[in-house]
């Protein structure tokens, strides 16, 4: 019986499998919006949510559908300090962990929630209740994806991984060897060891969790090939991007994000992406309202109105639109 639930399942679902194909190939990202739209919007409802907000965007409407993604940060605590970063290297910025209770309310008050990223200015594997806030997530059905520097996980953080049912675990770097050493402070095989024990856990387990590397490409593309040459035949997948706020040109179209998502300060405020890292744009906080109030409140239809007429933020304005 179970089997023939799944084949049912895979025969409902795989008309929307196609349209999100068909969707990712128009997007010069195509490969990732593939990758991305089902474990993101995995039902007929939310797909149409985000065809909603994709439509508030077209017709250039200050409002928009709902948020059926947002970024959490368990904490703006990390082990680390790499050379790119624009956060470790203050000394001006205020640190904390996110409440497990404020997480729980943020889950059970947006039910619309299909998927979260833990994530931000920290390490989220220093948060002592980080498995907890995957299960917690995972048992209300939300894909939940995690990227981490990887260097904090031992035995029983990656037991814990598939314990907790996380959906996908992203290991951050920017080259391999001494260029890894050069921007991260750390030898570069410890965090090797630590991605193949992940890996062959994984196949032990039969397990259905995703493992990517993200990389940012923090002076140019040199470093990638050596990347791509070690780990594009042992993960699913290799993200590139560029680092947070460093694009020289300047916008000149409004950023789809602003019409679909949402990002979670470990304080409870909310701002529009993850470009902004020092919080500059504050729509809101999940301590006083819900995610529907803050993605259509005053400040995110002005914020909107802003990049429809141009006249983008400083954050926003040299923002690489890679990010939207």
């Amino acid at each position: 019986m179970p089997r023939a639930t799944e084949v049912y399942k895979s025969i409902q679902t795989f008309p929307l499998k196609i349209f999100y194909q068909l969707v990712g190939s128009v997007f010069y990202e195509g490969d990732k919006v593939k990758r991305q739209l089902y474990p993101y919007f995995p039902t007929y409802r939310a797909a149409l949510g985000e065809i909603m907000n994709q439509f508030c965007r077209l017709f250039r409407t200050t409002s928009t559908y709902t948020v059926q993604g947002v970024l959490i940060e368990p904490t703006n605590f990390c082990n680390l300090k790499c050379r790119h970063c624009s956060v470790q290297n203050r000394k001006d910025i205020k640190k904390g962990y996110l409440e497990f209770d404020l997480f729980k309310k943020i889950i059970d008050t947006n039910p619309q929630l299909t998927c979260i990223i833990l994530t931000r200015n920290g390490e989220p594997f220093l948060h002592p209740r980080i498995f907890d806030m995957i299960s917690y997530a995972r048992q209300k059905k939300i894909y939940v994806n995690l990227y981490t520097n990887g260097l904090l996980l031992d035995e029983k953080k990656i037991n814990n991984i598939f314990e907790s049912n996380l959906s996908e675990i992203n290991f951050s770097m920017e080259g391999v060897d001494d260029y890894y050493q050069y921007n991260r402070g750390k030898d570069y095989t410890m965090l090797v060891a630590k991605i193949k024990t992940v890996l062959e856990q994984r196949a032990q387990r039969k397990s259905a969790l995703t493992v990517g590397i993200n990389v940012a490409l923090t002076e140019d593309s040199s470093h990638l090939p050596a990347i791509q040459q070690q780990w594009q035949n042992l993960v699913d997948h290799i993200e590139v991007e560029p680092v947070m706020g460093r694009n020289a040109g300047e916008r000149t179209s409004p950023c789809r994000t602003l019409w679909r998502n949402l990002v979670i300060g470990w304080n409870g405020e909310v701002v529009p992406c993850c470009v902004d890292m020092l919080s500059s744009l504050v729509l809101g906080n999940v301590k006083q309202q819900t995610l529907a109030e803050i993605i259509n409140s005053d400040a995110a239809s002005k914020l909107r109105k802003m990049h429809l007429t141009k006249a983008f933020p400083p954050i926003c304005k040299h923002c690489d639109v890679h990010f939207g």
